[in-house]
């Protein structure tokens, strides 16, 4: 996790990537301007939905995961960031864009 890194590290683009990659939660730690990229805000929500398959239990229940109120809020209201979180970890659902609450295919991928 990025939570013991220095500094230095968090604020590193690309460490952050490879570190999203691994663990989709290490951007909770980065340094707040990833949180409003969109190309490792995606990475880190489909490492962790990755995780989730593997594992075939919703981690999310055991440990605080990365969720959509770790990143900047336009991403609420971007459909694949949105279906992308909710494959990880259902509580994205909560905090998501209306719209997006009755969306069968983003539902569906929350329950499932």
């Amino acid at each position: 996790s990025l939570e013991y890194a220095a500094d230095e590290l968090k604020s590193d683009r690309e460490f952050v990537m490879a570190a999203c990659k691994i663990d989709g939660n290490a951007l909770k730690y980065a340094a707040n301007e990833f949180k409003s990229d969109r190309e490792i805000v995606l990475t880190a929500f489909q490492s962790n939905s990755q995780s989730k398959k593997l594992s075939h239990i919703r981690f999310s229940l055991f440990y605080e995961t990365l969720n959509l109120d770790d990143v900047a809020d336009l991403f609420k209201s971007d459909r694949e960031i949105v279906l992308t979180a909710v494959k990880s970890d259902i509580r994205a659902l909560k905090v998501a864009a209306d719209e997006f609450k009755s969306d069968r295919e983003i539902v569906l991928n929350a329950i499932l």
